[in-house]
C-alpha cells in the first residue's frame, strides 16, 4: 500500500488519485472554486467535491463531458480527464441506471427505541463492508419502518441512489425478478434474460436496493445471490421474518421493543423511558378517546405493553381500542387472548406466536358481521373500491346500518385502511399480516371459495367491460381501473388454477389490452399458456379469446410464428366466426404477425377481409385497426399513395372516436409513408401527432418511436442539429425500455419493416452529427425539454 493516500482512514485506489487530482488541477488552473466550478457545470458541489476526494470514482460520460466544458478544456486535457476512469472503470461498457425509479416512501412517523439497531446496522453497511444485510424478527416488529430509516441515513453513501421495492404483494418467487425491474425503470433488452438485463444494468451502480418482505418468496434467494456476485458495488438491504441462508449474508435481529422489567412505575416521565411504554402513549393521544394518564394507571399501561410482547404493530392495535374501552378493561381482554396462544407450538413461526396472538385478540373484539366482512375482504390482495362492496359482501348478513356502518366500524378499530390512490376512487386496505390472518379464518370456516368467486365476478364485469368497450373512448377509464386492481387479477388468477379455470381465463382474455398497456408479456403470457395446456374443460369462447390474448402476449415479446399459431387456433373455433369483435381481434392479430413475416400479400389479403366484416357487422369502431394494417401492408409492398390513404383514413377514425393508443400508431406509421414520399414537412407534423397521443398515455414505446420520426423528419430537412437533439432524447426512452442502446436497425421500432426506410435514413444523419457529442448526452439528459421541443419544431 505504500504509496497510496489515506482519505477519511481509507486508501485510495491509484484511480481514484488519478481523476481526482487531475480534476483538482484543472479547477485550479481556471482559478475556479468548488462552487464555481459546479455552478457551471450544472452540478452540485457535493458531487464536484467527491469526485476530487475520490468518494465518487464512476463519473458518467456526460458528467465528464459537462466538466470538460465548464474548465474549457483543449482535446489533449479532455481525453486525459476522461482516460483517467476509462482505463480503470470502462464506462463505455456500463448502462446508466434509467431514471424512472421509485423513491423512499415517505416515513414521518417517530422511530421508538431503534437508535442502537439503527446505529447497528448503519455501521454494518458502511464501515463493515455488508453487501447483504437482512433485518430478521417477528411479523409487525418495525422490520421495514427501521430499513426505512436505515436506506435514508445511508442515502449519501450510494452515488447512484436507494431504491426501494415492496414485495409483500407478491405471491411467487418468478415475480420478484420483473417487480424489481419494474421498479429500477428496467426493461428487458432484446436477445438477453431479465436476469441478465438487470445484472447489466446495475454491473457498475454503487446503488442501495431495499427489499421489503421477502419471507414468502424463498425462491428469490438464487437471483439475489447471482445479482450480488455480478454487481460488486451493489448492496442489499432485506426484510424478512427469516434469514435468506445465503453465504454473503449478514444477519441483523430485530428484537421487540424494550418493556420495562420493575414494577412501581407512577408517572409518564416513568413510562417513556420505554419505548414499548412510549409508543403506547403517542399512539393512545392520537386516538380520538377521553385516555389519560390517571394516577395508578401507568403500571397498567407497562403491562399491556408487556402483554403483547413489546411488538410494535400489536401496540398500535392495542392503543386504538381505547377509544371504545379503559385500560384495565383492556388489560383483562388481552390477558384472556394471550393465555391461550403465548405457550402455542414451539416448531410454530413467530408470527404466529406473537401478532397472531395480537391479531387474534383484534379479531375476538369484532362482532360477527365485522369478521366475515374482514374475513370475506383479505381475498382483495390491492384492497376493494368502495363501489364494489356490496357485490364483495353478498350474502353476508349485515346489521340494519349496513355495509357502510360495518366497513366504518373496521376502518376505526385500524384493520382496514383507507386510501385513494388515484385522487378520487376509495379503496380500503388491510395491513399485510392481517389479511394473512383474516384469510386463514376465512378458510377455517368454509368460505374462501365464495369470496374468490365474488373477486372473480367483480373482476370479470371489469375486463368484459374494457373488452366490448375495445377501440371506444370509455376503454381508457376502464384501462385506468384496471391498473387499480392489478394485485387482484394476480390473486385471482393463481386462484382460478386450480378452483375455476373458466372464470380465470374469461377475465385474462378480456384484458388483453390491459396487459399490452402495462407491459407484462412475458408473466401474461406465460399464465396464459399453462392455463390454455390444463386441459382442462373451457367454453369455446373463452378458450378462444384467451387465446387471442396469448397470440396477443406473444406478438410483443416479437415471437410472431408462434402468435400466428394462437391466432389461427382462435380463428378455428366455431363460435369465433359469429362474433365480430372476437373475429377482429384474432384475424388483426393474425395479419401483424404475417407483417412481422414479410409476408405482405398474405397480411393484406387478411385486413381487407376484416375491413368488409366490419363494414357488414356494421361495427364502424373496428374499421380503423383494420385500414391501419392495410396500410402497412400496403407501404411494405411499395404502394405508397394506397398506403397513405389508408392510414390517413384510419388515423382521422381514430380521433373521432378517441382510440388514442391506435392514433399514436397510425401516426407514427403515416409519418413513416410521408417520409418515404419526400414529404418532409407533413411526416413532421404527423409524428409530432404521434409524441402528443404517447404522452399523454405515458407510452415510452411510442414517445421513442415518435421523438425517432420527429429526428428523421427534421434532419431531412436539414436540421442536423436539431435531429440529434431528438434521436439523442430518443434512445434515452429506448435505454430506460431496455436496458441497452441499439443502433437503429435494431430497435424496437423496428420490428415491423415499414420503420426500415425512416431509421436507416436517421441513422445516416446521424451519423453526420457524430462529432458533435454534447447533443447526445446533453438532451437524453432533459427528456422533457427535448419532447418540448420536438412539438414546436
Amino acid at each position: 500500500m505504500a504509496g497510496r493516500p489515506i482519505r477519511d482512514g481509507k486508501v485510495a485506489t491509484e484511480r481514484e488519485t488519478r481523476f481526482g487530482s487531475l480534476l483538482r488541477r484543472y479547477r485550479r488552473t481556471a482559478g475556479l472554486t468548488q462552487e464555481e466550478l459546479a455552478e457551471r457545470a450544472g452540478l452540485s458541489r457535493r458531487a464536484i467535491s467527491d469526485l476530487e476526494r475520490g468518494e465518487r470514482t464512476r463519473p458518467h460520460p456526460a458528467t465528464i463531458e459537462l466538466l470538460a466544458t465548464a474548465l474549457r478544456l483543449g482535446n489533449e486535457d479532455h481525453r486525459e480527464l476522461a482516460a483517467a476512469v476509462e482505463r480503470s472503470h470502462h464506462l463505455d461498457t456500463v448502462r446508466p441506471l434509467p431514471a424512472t425509479t421509485h423513491a423512499l416512501p415517505p416515513d414521518t412517523a417517530p422511530l421508538f427505541g431503534r437508535e442502537s439497531d439503527e446505529a447497528a446496522a448503519v455501521h454494518l453497511v458502511r464501515d463493515g463492508d455488508v453487501r447483504l444485510l437482512t433485518l430478521t424478527g417477528p411479523g409487525g416488529v418495525g422490520k421495514t419502518r427501521l430499513a426505512l430509516r436505515v436506506a435514508g441515513t445511508l442515502a449519501d453513501a450510494f452515488p447512484d441512489g436507494v431504491r426501494f421495492v415492496p414485495l409483500a404483494g407478491l405471491r411467487q418467487s418468478e415475480h420478484v425478478l420483473p417487480t424489481i425491474a419494474t421498479a429500477l425503470g428496467i426493461q428487458q433488452a432484446r436477445g438477453q434474460t431479465l436476469e441478465q438485463t438487470v445484472q447489466h444494468v446495475l454491473a457498475g451502480c454503487r446503488l442501495l436496493l431495499v427489499l421489503d418482505n421477502l419471507e414468502h418468496l424463498p425462491g428469490a434467494a438464487p437471483f439475489i445471490a447471482g445479482l450480488l456476485e455480478s454487481c460488486p458495488q451493489l448492496v442489499v438491504l432485506a426484510t424478512s421474518r427469516e434469514p435468506l441462508h445465503l453465504r454473503s449474508e449478514q444477519e441483523l435481529s430485530i428484537a421487540p421493543l424494550a418493556l420495562p422489567d420493575r414494577t412501581g412505575l407512577e408517572s409518564e416521565r416513568d413510562l417513556s423511558a420505554y419505548p414499548a411504554c412510549a409508543l403506547f402513549l403517542a399512539r393512545a393521544r392520537a386516538t380520538p378517546s377521553t385516555f389519560r394518564l390517571d394516577r395508578g394507571q401507568a403500571e397498567t399501561v407497562a403491562e399491556i405493553c408487556r402483554r403483547v410482547d413489546g411488538l410494535p404493530l400489536a401496540i398500535e392495535l392495542a392503543a386504538a381500542q381505547l377509544r371504545y374501552t379503559t385500560p384495565r378493561q383492556l388489560l383483562m381482554l388481552l390477558r384472556r387472548r394471550l393465555n391461550t396462544l403465548v405457550r402455542g407450538p414451539r416448531d410454530a413461526p413467530d408470527r404466529q406466536r406473537t401478532i397472531r396472538a395480537c391479531i387474534d385478540w383484534s379479531f375476538d373484539l369484532l362482532n360477527p358481521a365485522e369478521q366475515a366482512v374482514l374475513c370475506r375482504l383479505a381475498v382483495y390482495v390491492g384492497g376493494v373500491p368502495d363501489g364494489t362492496l356490496e357485490v364483495a359482501l353478498r350474502n353476508i348478513e349485515l346489521p340494519d346500518s349496513g355495509v357502510e356502518d360495518t366497513i366504518h366500524a373496521l376502518v376505526d378499530k385500524n384493520l382496514l385502511v383507507v386510501e385513494h390512490p388515484d385522487g378520487d376512487q376509495t379503496r380500503f386496505t388491510m395491513l399485510e399480516t392481517i389479511r394473512e390472518y383474516a384469510l386463514e379464518r376465512l378458510v377455517e370456516r368454509r368460505r374462501a371459495d365464495e369470496a374468490y368467486r365474488a373477486l372473480g365476478c367483480y373482476l370479470r364485469e371489469l375486463t368484459e367491460a374494457s373488452w366490448q368497450e375495445k377501440c371506444r373512448p370509455e376503454e381508457a377509464g376502464l384501462l385506468r381501473l384496471l391498473a387499480l386492481e392489478r394485485d387482484n387479477l394476480r390473486a385471482i388468477l393463481a386462484w382460478s388454477l386450480d378452483h375455476d379455470l373458466e372464470l380465470g381465463l374469461s377475465i385474462a382474455g378480456a384484458a388483453t389490452r390491459f396487459w399490452d398497456t402495462e407491459g407484462r408479456y412475458r408473466e401474461m403470457r406465460g399464465w396464459l399458456e399453462m392455463a390454455l395446456a390444463a386441459g382442462r374443460e373451457v367454453s369455446p369462447p373463452v378458450r378462444a379469446r384467451a387465446m387471442i390474448a396469448a397470440g396477443w402476449q406473444a406478438l410483443h415479446e416479437g415471437d410472431a410464428a408462434p402468435a400466428e399459431s394462437w391466432f389461427d387456433a382462435a380463428l378455428a373455433v366455431d363460435q369465433v366466426g359469429n362474433d365480430v369483435l372476437f373475429f377482429h381481434g384474432a384475424a388483426v392479430g393474425r395479419g401483424i404477425a404475417l407483417l412481422t413475416q414479410n409476408r405482405a400479400s398474405e397480411a393484406e389479403s387478411i385486413f381487407r377481409y376484416v375491413q368488409e366484416r366490419c363494414l357488414q357487422a356494421p361495427a364502424p369502431h373496428l374499421l380503423p385497426p383494420a385500414l391501419y394494417g392495410l396500410g402497412l401492408a400496403r407501404q411494405l409492398q411499395g404502394d405508397l399513395a394506397g398506403a397513405r390513404r389508408n392510414l390517413a383514413e384510419a388515423a382521422e377514425r381514430l380521433r373521432r372516436q378517441e382510440d388514442l393508443f391506435t392514433l399514436g400508431a397510425a401516426s407514427r406509421a403515416l409519418g413513416a409513408v410521408l417520409l418515404e414520399q419526400g414529404d418532409f414537412g407533413e411526416a413532421l407534423a404527423w409524428f409530432q401527432e404521434g409524441l402528443r397521443v404517447a404522452r399523454a398515455l405515458s407510452h415510452r414505446e411510442g414517445i421513442a418511436g415518435a421523438l425517432q420520426g420527429v429526428a428523421a423528419a427534421v434532419a431531412a430537412i436539414g436540421e442536423i442539429e436539431g435531429a440529434a437533439r431528438f434521436w439523442g432524447a430518443a434512445q434515452r426512452v429506448i435505454d430506460d425500455l431496455y436496458g441497452t442502446h441499439p443502433s437503429a436497425g435494431s430497435t424496437p421500432l423496428a420490428r415491423l419493416p415499414q420503420f426500415a426506410p425512416h431509421l436507416s435514413a436517421m441513422s445516416a444523419y446521424f451519423d453526420v452529427a457524430e462529432w458533435q457529442p454534447s447533443f447526445k448526452a446533453g438532451y437524453a439528459a432533459r427528456l422533457d425539454e427535448a419532447i418540448d421541443a420536438a412539438l414546436l419544431v
